[in-house]
């Protein structure tokens, strides 16, 4: 699995490390309750799908946050991904900062 071997490569950066994990992770992260202390309120969505627990379950484990969801933005620079109808905008690229080194970011877009 992409987490396991993620898990694996994260274990040999040194603590003091500053670590920054982004990609496309076809995760959507909502306003859960029970992840707040990974995701922002500036999430556009309100329920996170099966890999947007993932993401979220493996910052909660390596204490890191989702910092994309910590700005906020207008709607239109919000979205990383658009339907070919142009009707469903989703944010399902991220980064992953750990949660020591956050201020050390200023925004992400």
């Amino acid at each position: 699995m992409v987490y396991e071997e993620l898990q694996r490569a994260q274990d040999r950066v040194p603590k003091y490390d500053v670590t920054i994990i982004l990609g496309d992770m076809n995760a959507k992260l909502g306003k859960e309750k029970v992840f707040s202390q990974v995701v922002g309120c500036h999430t556009p969505h309100n329920v996170s799908n099966e890999n947007g627990e993932l993401v979220a379950n493996y910052a909660i484990s390596n204490e890191m946050f989702l910092i994309i969801t910590n700005f906020q933005h207008k709607t239109i620079h919000t979205g990383t991904w658009t339907s070919s109808d142009h009707q469903t905008i989703n944010q399902i690229d991220h980064v992953m900062v750990s949660k020591l080194k956050m201020r050390l970011i200023h925004d992400v877009r």
